[in-house]
């Protein structure tokens, strides 16, 4: 897979040097840039498209998730909302269209220090009770309505909808939930059994189910497989596997993957019941309310308290680097993926306020993301160290890089007394987390992942070097202030795609077979 990404970036005709998606924000500062630069035979409004233009059309079915540039809303309208607002699981249960027998109380804490609040079952939550066989009030079939006179897109639309509805079964008492989700609690792989492989990327899924049910389990194979992207439906199943957390052997599946949740909760339990360390737990807090705004699931209670609940732990227990400002980015993809692997696919999990889900699965979810981010900070933890080493050393070997393939862009940083550390810190610092919307993260971290454990330290600087190059025909005309302005603006990959993403990989795998252990060539 990784061989045939190289050829798709070799034969492309230079995607970097291609009209850039970011033409809008350069009108701000070089407007002539961007003027009549695209007309043929002087005639206005005849537009030529660039190469990124026609990918992006035929590839906007394949969006992951709703741009999340439309739901924006600056911080402190947010903080404030989500700090006024009370939740409570049957006000949950309601906006899902659902109702149940009794309301229970949730606590006002994040934290509860009673047993009781880590020794609930399964059965001690509310029952869930609906009139559309075990699917939400607000998509019952009865109210899909079809006009056999409209020969619109919404009638296609419909139809398709409904059939999903019809195939799928959920839960009786959590209709959000997958019908056997408790038996993927216990075996992850069970879900290979129960699903059905998804028509849009049937080839991709079956590729990877072959290699995880092989007799004779191969990682390098299912890595070979995951690099150019894993399927939704088995992302949370392969993630834990390439990290590690997971294991293929049968026998001893469960039982470790018991034994590891029950030590999650057990630290937690201990670690909440003792004197908090007050300065790292407000910046947590404070980080967490900040975390993803554009997303809806974030600014539930709910998702702050599991999101504090991870980060206090992991920052405790390890007293070297502590708690760093932007570690908070990089657990959320692990939660998101992990939340939705649970869910019906007809709930959306960037809506999805996972109060209203059983305790115990909230637990679990909690656990296999605690495990799985540490495996991955483990791999870069001297980014977050006294001092950063790592991320200075990232740093250093990205400027080597620009400088080898980029003389002419690396000169003219020079000239306008421009340090790669302010600009590049923040894509060290925070894996580019806040450079691209979470989908799109999500899928460099398939890569990523596949790569484990060198894609965040190794390979991730190649990633940022492809990252630079696509906008360094812009950069040369920009002095000091505009490049700043320009490389912090979030907005120049509010329309990439996955084909962008895909194609920034496809070029950074590139470089680093040409360059990596090769060090005598960057100087």
């Amino acid at each position: 897979m990784a061989l045939e990404a190289t050829t798709t970036a070799i034969t492309q005709p230079c995607p970097y040097r291609a009209p850039r998606p970011q033409k809008a924000f350069l009108k701000r500062y070089h407007p002539w840039r961007t003027t009549n630069c695209h007309q043929k035979n002087n005639q206005p409004g005849v537009v030529s498209k660039s190469f990124l233009d026609v990918v992006r059309e035929q590839s906007k079915v394949r969006s992951m998730s709703p741009d999340r540039m439309s739901t924006s809303s600056n911080r402190s309208n947010r903080s404030s909302s989500s700090l006024s607002i009370s939740r409570t699981h049957s006000n949950t249960l309601a906006k899902l269209g659902l109702s149940s027998k009794s309301n229970k109380k949730s606590s006002e804490s994040p934290f509860d220090d009673s047993d009781d609040d880590w020794n609930d079952t399964l059965d001690d939550f509310n029952d869930v009770k609906t009139a559309n066989n075990g699917l939400p009030n607000n998509l019952a079939l009865d109210k899909l309505t079809i006009d056999d006179n409209d020969n619109s897109v919404n009638t296609e639309t419909g139809k398709e909808i409904e059939q999903t509805l019809l195939n799928e079964e959920t839960d009786v008492n959590y209709p959000f939930l997958k019908k056997d989700y408790q038996d993927i609690v216990k075996d992850p792989f069970s879900i290979l059994s129960v699903q059905k492989p998804p028509r849009d990327d049937i080839i991709k899924y079956n590729k990877i189910v072959k290699e995880l049910t092989k007799t004779t389990f191969e990682l390098a194979d299912l890595r070979k497989q995951s690099w150019g992207g894993i399927p939704a439906s088995l992302r949370s199943l392969v993630w834990q596997i390439l990290v590690g957390y997971l294991s293929t052997n049968k026998t001893t599946r469960a039982s470790v993957l018991s034994r590891k949740r029950k030590e999650y909760v057990n630290s937690i339990t201990r670690l909440f019941r003792s004197e908090k360390d007050q300065t790292i737990w407000h910046q947590i807090k404070i980080d967490v309310l900040r975390t993803n705004p554009s997303i809806k699931l974030y600014s539930y209670e709910a998702t702050h308290r599991s999101l504090e609940k991870i980060l206090y732990l992991w920052a405790i227990r390890h007293p070297a680097s502590g708690y760093v400002q932007g570690i908070n980015d990089l657990v959320t993809p692990f939660f998101q993926i992990f939340l939705a692997h649970y869910l019906a696919s007809s709930v959306d999990v960037n809506e999805f306020d996972p109060q209203c889900m059983p305790k115990e699965l909230l637990n679990v979810i909690e656990a296999d993301t605690y495990w799985c981010f540490t495996k991955v900070l483990d791999t870069i933890q001297d980014n977050f160290i006294h001092e950063q080493p790592g991320i200075i050393r990232q740093i250093t070997e990205l400027k080597n890089l620009i400088k080898r393939d980029e003389p002419q862009l690396a000169s003219h940083f020079k000239r306008e007394n421009l340090d790669f550390i302010q600009f590049a810190f923040r894509w060290m610092n925070c894996m580019l987390m806040r450079e691209f919307k979470l989908n799109l993260i999500i899928r460099m971290w398939d890569t990523y992942l596949s790569d484990f454990p060198t894609g965040f330290s190794q390979f991730h600087i190649y990633v940022c070097c492809a990252f630079l190059r696509r906008f360094s025909d812009d950069l040369l005309d920009m002095e000091f202030q505009d490049i700043i302005m320009f490389l912090q603006d979030t907005s120049k990959t509010a329309d990439w795609t996955e084909d962008d993403i895909e194609m920034m990989l496809s070029e950074a795998y590139v470089w680093q077979s040409l360059y990596e252990n090769a060090s005598a060539h960057l100087k």
